[in-house]
């Protein structure tokens, strides 16, 4: 550990002393240029098309922004009604955009804009007698202030100027660099909770109340419902057969022994966890004319098959870990597979008891409803997560530099992610589109009843 430990310093040691490229002598003259520098060079190749992306994205979101401010909410000025503009404008700019692009100029102006956008609103809440510091926003902003507060104090300290010694700059190093990026992921979850609570907040007068949603005759508009649902079914279906092409061309076949076994693994997740449990989601959507009690019936047999896949697949990768001394629960793929099937098998027992085999009254099931709902969406998307991490894993551990070469195989993985991720974009919008909701047919409380009885 303590030879480790010494090669990481140093490593870090030589990443600052080295930051600027060696290719001039110290006469000044220009060096031959070394395979190792070719090589880097080659590596980066890449990078400026990235980086141009990532500038547009950026300028597109403050357009954004500003256009928002200016035409929907009243524009810029040092009023009350429009001071709030400044806010989210602000704090984009000073805590999302400026960090990811020149790092201690750019930080510096970073933390004061956020600063001041943070003031703002406190200023305009105070003029309107608001509550401060009450929802999930503010804190995670608050957090995000205050890291930066404190990343930025450490920063200048130990690099901005010679107060601590080498050794100390060489530990502290990866800390630093870990918590820029925490700062600025934690920046784009506060931007993004801000989003939708002001979308909340603004747009709420425009929703009707709970009274004039129920004396108005529900509508379904099923216009785009079918080009959807064949779009999520193919894309599904094709992500299985990738999967099972990736199984017995690349990965050595299906079988039960060694290798074979774990093949085992992908293929039934794919098909348990992600195509049945999206076509679970959405049978209330497709048949949405058949009797509610059928569709109950239908919806967990669907779920229950995908369970037992699930199962039966994580029971695969631990005997196939098991046989060849492979340690488990290590990797993020891992914990996210066990979240998720942990969630599965707590949702499945709670709504065989309380939707199939009517172990609650009425009351309960509407309050439970909806967390049945989230769950389903949480443990469908957790499944394609998992899925992604599994296939990058893999990629790597299999495929090594070859990777980094677009080798066909890694394609096909890719490929397969990638449809995975299309698959459950579509069938979650189709779930939550209230256009495409079942509304309830006059024959299902009947139909309930006479079960029940």
């Amino acid at each position: 550990m303590a030879n480790v430990e010494i090669r990481n310093r140093q490593h870090w040691k030589n990443f600052i002393e080295n930051v600027e490229l060696k290719d001039v002598d110290q006469n000044g003259k220009d060096s031959e240029e070394s395979p190792k520098d070719k090589q880097n060079m080659d590596k980066l190749q890449g990078f400026l098309p990235l980086y141009v992306i990532v500038q547009i994205v950026g300028l597109t979101i403050i357009a954004f922004i500003f256009y928002w401010s200016l035409i929907y909410n009243g524009g810029f000025g040092f009023f009350t009604n429009v001071l709030f503009n400044w806010h989210p404008f602000l704090t984009f700019v000073g805590l999302n955009y400026l960090p990811a692009n020149v790092h201690a100029g750019f930080n510096g102006v970073g933390f004061f804009l956020g600063l001041l956008g943070g003031i703002v609103i406190l200023v305009k809440r105070m003029k309107r007698n608001m509550a401060n510091f009450y929802s999930i926003h503010s804190w995670i902003g608050l957090l995000t202030m205050g890291l930066f507060m404190i990343q930025s104090a450490i920063g200048f300290t130990a690099f901005m100027f010679p107060i601590l010694n080498e050794r100390v700059k060489v530990t502290l190093l990866p800390y630093h660099v870990f918590f820029e990026h925490v700062i600025f992921l934690v920046g784009i979850v506060a931007s993004i909770s801000g989003i939708h609570e002001i979308a909340i907040f603004k747009l709420k007068d425009n929703r009707k109340t709970k009274e004039e949603m129920e004396s108005v005759t529900p509508v379904e508009k099923l216009d785009n419902f079918l080009p959807l649902l064949i779009i999520a079914e193919v894309v599904g279906f094709l992500s299985i057969v990738f999967m099972f092409y990736w199984c017995i061309s690349y990965a050595g076949g299906l079988g039960f022994s060694a290798m074979p076994l774990f093949q085992w693994h992908p293929l039934l997740m794919s098909i348990g966890l992600i195509f049945l449990m999206g076509n679970g989601i959405l049978v209330f959507r497709i048949l949405r004319n058949t009797h509610k009690y059928t569709l109950k019936l239908l919806h967990a047999a669907i779920n229950a098959s995908a369970l037992v896949l699930t199962l039966l697949a994580a029971l695969a990768v631990l005997v196939f870990h098991n046989q060849l001394n492979i340690p488990n629960f290590y990797s993020i793929h891992s914990w996210i597979g066990c979240t998720t099937i942990l969630i599965f098998i707590f949702q499945a027992c709670i709504s065989i008891f309380s939707f199939l085999l009517n172990g609650v009254s009425d009351n309960f099931k509407a309050t439970l409803l909806p967390y049945h709902v989230y769950f389903g969406h949480c443990i469908f998307v957790l499944g394609i997560c998992s899925a992604i991490s599994g296939i990058n894993a893999k990629a790597i551990f299999q495929l090594r530099d070859k990777y980094q070469k677009f080798d066909a195989e890694g394609l096909i993985l890719n490929i397969t992610g990638v449809l995975f991720v299309i698959f459950g974009a579509v069938v979650v919008y189709m779930t939550t589109n209230i256009y495409f909701k079942r509304y309830p047919r006059s024959e299902d409380n009947v139909l309930l009843e006479r079960n029940r009885d």
